[in-house]
């Protein structure tokens, strides 16, 4: 009867399996994709008694940021992938057709892209508060929603080095010391890497965000002190006006920046087109000297032959007169004269004895 009622007992006894931790992981990743991940304000009280908070969360930066009327963040749609990562995550877990360790590679991939995007997003606002003289302050939301995703890449690490599978009871595998430990190691190693990634994020936010506030300030608020940026008609700070003619100035300012730009750059085009035409002309010059050169060449080599070919009749002329006087007279009569060779057919001297293109004796 105990047998019996241990039987029962272990059958009842709650399942913890890796893959239900990772369904329960990326679900909650879905629900704090809503939730606010981080707070901005932009004037001098307190965080508790602070009317212009802007809590920013991913839907916030979908839609983009507005405060008095001005559009501070452009919408960000590829935010939008933060909420489509985990949904194909849990998608993805529900195929039986695929292996675990197959399940597992798709997962870490998708959890370690939409770390690296929440890593980005986090960096970005962080960069662009501080840049409006805002206050910055990150949430507990976010962080549960980086120890989600962290807690994920371990388990399918964990299964992709065969220390686990999606069917592992973790109830089991806690009483283990020698996967505890793998855990442990595992634990760090991810620890290790989520670093270098932020720091990675860090470098690719920066490079994504070049504008320096020295160059976009246009002036200070005549209320709160604080900087106006260009592109603003209210202070981001207290919400005054600003006056018309401190952005008539900045619009006149920044028009002049942007003609001098397009000048320097049209100087910069005519130049280059100045010396690839010098190129193109240097090249052509070259092909043409090029060309007088080899025609000087052919011109001096048909001049040798034609001089060589004159002494050759003439030596010729010299050997018939020396041996018989009729032959020479015979051969001057005949050296201008052209015939046919009767075995090729080509034309040669009249007096040659051989064919020059065959060889054939002519007489």
């Amino acid at each position: 009867m105990n047998e019996i009622n241990n039987i029962s007992s272990e059958k009842k006894k709650l399942s913890v399996t890796v893959k239900n931790i990772i369904r329960t992981l990326t679900f909650c990743c879905v629900i704090l994709f809503f939730c606010p991940m981080f707070m901005v304000s932009c004037s001098d009280s307190d965080w508790g008694v602070d009317t212009d908070l802007i809590k920013v969360s991913a839907v916030t930066a979908i839609k983009g940021i507005s405060s008095y009327g001005e559009t501070l963040v452009s919408p960000q749609p590829v935010i939008a992938l933060c909420l489509l990562l985990p949904v194909a995550v849990l998608v993805f877990l529900f195929i039986k057709k695929f292996t675990d360790k197959q399940t597992s590679a798709a997962v870490c991939g998708m959890t370690v892209l939409d770390l690296i995007i929440w890593i980005i997003f986090r960096t970005s606002a962080k960069k662009f508060a501080e840049d409006a003289q805002c206050q910055f302050k990150t949430t507990g939301w976010y962080v549960i929603n980086i120890i989600a995703l962290l807690l994920i890449l371990i388990f399918t690490v964990l299964i992709l080095i065969n220390r686990l599978q999606m069917q592992t009871d973790l109830m089991d595998v806690f009483s283990k010391k020698d996967i505890h430990n793998a855990m442990g190691q595992m634990s760090d190693t991810v620890g290790h890497f989520s670093n270098t990634m932020s720091q990675m994020a860090g470098n690719v936010a920066g490079n994504i965000r070049k504008r320096t506030m020295k160059e976009d300030i246009i002036g200070y608020c005549a209320k709160c002190g604080k900087p106006i940026t260009y592109g603003h008609k209210f202070c981001i700070s207290c919400g005054t006006p600003v006056p018309e003619s401190m952005i008539a100035e900045a619009e006149a300012a920044r028009k002049a920046a942007e003609e001098a730009r397009r000048a320097e750059e049209a100087k910069r085009e005519a130049e280059a087109a100045r010396k690839a035409e010098e190129t193109k002309r240097k090249e052509e010059a070259r092909r043409e000297e090029a060309k007088r050169i080899a025609e000087e060449q052919r011109k001096s080599a048909e001049s040798v032959a034609k001089t060589e070919e004159i002494a050759e009749k003439q030596t010729k002329m010299q050997e018939k007169t020396d041996d018989t006087p009729e032959s020479a007279e015979q051969y001057m009569e005949t050296e201008d004269k052209v015939v046919k060779c009767p075995q090729c057919g080509a034309e040669i001297e009249a007096n040659a004895k051989f064919c020059k293109f065959c060889g054939f004796k002519q007489w």
